[in-house]
């Protein structure tokens, strides 16, 4: 099923995915039901992020194998195996699954295996933990559930809930288009409990000031075996962010039984440039960047994308496109005074020398230097400890790899990159493969860069195979693995 949340965010939400390839989001929750408790597993998928089918001269579709299952210790509890396949349309559209499980109570890791039928190259595995754990006490809480929207009418039977149609929110993302926070919560036993005024807090904090809400909301609870709990907060001046939603059970002297929390991003790029405006021209009187160039502003704020958190990054877009200039001059003097607070303008003045040196040097023609695969990475994590470039071996185009010893950013050592050149065009290197965490890992790395030899993979599994047959004139692995 589509709905006006999932066409919505598209192409918004992709930098939230660790791995490549098919573009999704698992949502997880655990619930008590009539008889057994039971989890809700929730699988968005962006269309975009899989290969396209004709289904006629005019409509499209994807079609997404799903192999889910369901590991207590070493053991398989659960295993479930079905086909997705999206609206018929005339663009790949996201589209959305919801299936529910009984489980006692247990500690389980929740495995999908996905695969585009239609790219077998195009494969993602997603591991997650979740606790079942009902029955320890008389008041208890389901998990804290996120939703997109909320309709008296569905089409989606498995999205409904109580009577109400619930679209469970991918990626745990409220875009600025999303003005209210939804949440979905069951609360149980509480007509076990002694005759009191009990009733439900909702409170939204910053994540970090836990202890300090920004939003919160109450609900007189009337005692029954299940209470469901539905509750919109209005957010439509909650700024970009990442925050924390709690839901607390109470008694009338206001001492908290049982709560339960979950976190969740705010982007609001907007409502922040509104900000950046409201405190702007004082700040801005003393600030280094009013010594920046009008015309200079927009390079400035792009060579910042690499190294800006993800909800920064989204501000930061909003800036860079609708954003005025003392708006783009105040997010560089926000981010430049985080970096320094005593003296912004010495490392900004020094990281923009690094960033015009790097565009001049993996300059395509298409962007900035710093916007291409290898300049991101130059300019995210630092200059390699080492570089291999290899540019006439047979069956490969040219390829380059990258070492770096040790790797603050995720606190590894021996993180590698391999850059490789498709199109043959000056300066045009991607990333293929990447040890890195958080970055781009394609286990088939090896099969798709000597793809004009298809005929020689190890073990001739072109399709599913990982490795290519080792011959005297094949080194990318052994360099990338530094034997």
């Amino acid at each position: 099923m589509i709905t006006r949340f999932l066409s919505m965010i598209c192409c918004l939400l992709t930098f939230f995915q660790i791995a490549y390839g098919v573009d999704v989001s698992v949502q997880m929750h655990a619930f008590k039901g009539p008889e057994k408790p039971y989890i809700e597993l929730s699988l968005y998928v962006i269309g975009t992020s899989m290969t396209p089918i004709n289904v006629d001269s005019v409509n499209v579709q994807s079609k997404l194998e799903v192999l889910m299952t369901c590991r207590k210790g070493n053991d398989i509890v659960l295993a479930d195996k079905y086909l997705l396949i999206s609206p018929s349309s005339l663009i790949q559209e996201n589209f959305m699954d919801v299936k529910r499980y009984a489980l006692p109570n247990g500690k389980y890791i929740v495995t999908y295996e996905l695969l585009d039928l239609a790219d077998s190259l195009n494969a993602i595995i997603l591991s997650e933990e979740i606790n079942v754990a009902f029955g320890q006490s008389a008041l208890e809480l389901s998990d804290v559930q996120l939703l997109a929207a909320v309709d008296e009418q569905g089409q989606n039977e498995n999205m409904m809930k109580n009577g109400v149609f619930m679209e469970p929110l991918p990626f745990a993302f409220y875009h600025q288009d999303l003005d209210q926070l939804i949440i979905y919560n069951e609360v149980y036993g509480l007509d076990q409990l002694e005759d009191d005024r009990y009733y439900a807090t909702f409170s939204v904090a910053t994540r970090e000031k836990p202890g300090i809400n920004v939003l919160e909301t109450h609900k007189l609870l009337e005692p029954a075996p299940t209470i469901p709990l539905l509750k919109q907060i209005d957010i439509r001046d909650l700024p970009s962010g990442n925050y924390v939603v709690t839901v607390g059970v109470h008694r009338s002297d206001r001492a908290e039984l049982v709560h339960q929390n979950v976190s969740f991003q705010r982007s609001n790029p907007e409502r922040d440039v509104k900000a950046f405006g409201e405190t702007a021209k004082s700040t801005l009187a003393t600030s280094f960047t009013t010594d920046i160039p009008d015309d200079s502003l927009r390079y400035c704020l792009k060579a910042i994308a690499p190294v800006v958190s993800s909800i920064d990054n989204e501000v930061l877009n909003y800036v860079i496109k609708n954003g005025s200039n003392d708006s783009k001059r105040f997010f560089l003097h926000r981010y430049w005074t985080s970096q320094n607070l005593n003296q912004p303008e010495v490392v900004f003045n020094a990281y923009m020398q690094v960033a015009k040196a790097i565009d001049q040097l993996y300059n395509s023609g298409f962007g900035y230097g710093f916007e291409t695969d290898r300049g991101h990475i130059y300019m995210k994590y630092g200059r390699p400890d080492d570089v291999i470039t290899v540019l006439d071996e047979p069956s490969a185009p040219p390829y380059e790899i990258w070492f770096y010893n040790e790797f603050e950013a995720t606190h590894q050592a021996n993180v590698r990159f391999l850059f490789y050149n498709p199109s043959l065009a000056d300066n045009d290197y991607e990333l293929l493969h990447s040890t890195a965490i958080g970055e781009r890992n394609s286990p088939r790395w090896e099969i798709i860069l000597y793809g004009s030899a298809p005929t020689q993979a190890a073990g001739n599994d072109f399709i599913s195979g990982t490795k290519m047959q080792d011959n005297f004139f094949r080194n990318a692995r052994r360099y990338f693995e530094g034997n």
